[in-house]
């Protein structure tokens, strides 16, 4: 059938994406290692809320990214599907709170410099 494509072909699409997704786990980790007074500020400027924000978290979450990028490249099975949810909640996250800072800076409640 013309125009349908087959599991087959859609695999190295899937398997590609997977990939950029693991370097962008790893750029944004090692960025985060290397400045971590930019993440403090960008947690300020997002204004994420209480324990979340704390310095632990700062130091936490560029090892976390680099981790899923790794697990996401030597585990299988369950375990990489479990690792690809924990993926996507962590994206999503952080879409939350761009969403929500914006939403505020439109509203004339913050500056937010990501909404420039």
């Amino acid at each position: 059938m013309a125009g349908t494509a087959k599991v087959a072909d859609v695999i190295p699409a899937l398997a590609g994406l997977g990939l950029v997704i693991c370097a962008v786990l790893v750029w944004s980790g090692v960025a985060k290692v290397r400045q971590p007074d930019a993440m403090a500020s960008a947690m300020r400027d997002l204004r994420v809320p209480g324990a979340l924000a704390s310095r632990p978290m700062q130091l936490a979450v560029p090892w976390v990214e680099i981790g899923l990028a790794v697990l996401l490249l030597v585990t299988g099975g369950i375990w990489q599907s479990l690792v690809w949810i924990a993926t996507l909640l962590l994206f999503v996250s952080y879409l939350v709170l761009i969403a929500t800072a914006r939403s505020e800076a439109r509203r004339g409640g913050t500056e937010c410099s990501s909404g420039r």
